[in-house]
């Protein structure tokens, strides 16, 4: 790829992204944009956080993702979700 502006979001080539409906979040690190994606889902102290990891994600990757999100507040889980072209797919339950 390469540097793109989208939706509003200056991307550069390889960082992480987050979609959430039309609107991109992008950051330094996968984390940051798993934990403001989260954020902008409504996420908190409150509520279940589901990491489900594919891609090129193994389950270590997930633990990692799972306890940097848990140090905000909130339960947080993760599944294998075996989708190939996605790297974790994140919901949230209040």
């Amino acid at each position: 790829g390469k540097d793109v502006t989208a939706g509003g979001a200056a991307v550069r080539r390889g960082a992480p992204v987050a979609r959430i409906g039309d609107r991109l979040l992008t950051g330094p690190t996968l984390e940051t944009v798993l934990t403001d994606a989260v954020r902008a889902l409504g996420g908190g102290a409150e509520g279940l956080v589901t990491l489900y990891y594919g891609g090129r994600q193994k389950e270590r990757d997930a633990q990692r993702c799972a306890a940097e999100m848990a140090a905000t507040g909130g339960g947080v889980e993760y599944y294998f979700g075996g989708q190939s072209e996605i790297e974790f797919w994140v919901s949230f339950e209040r």
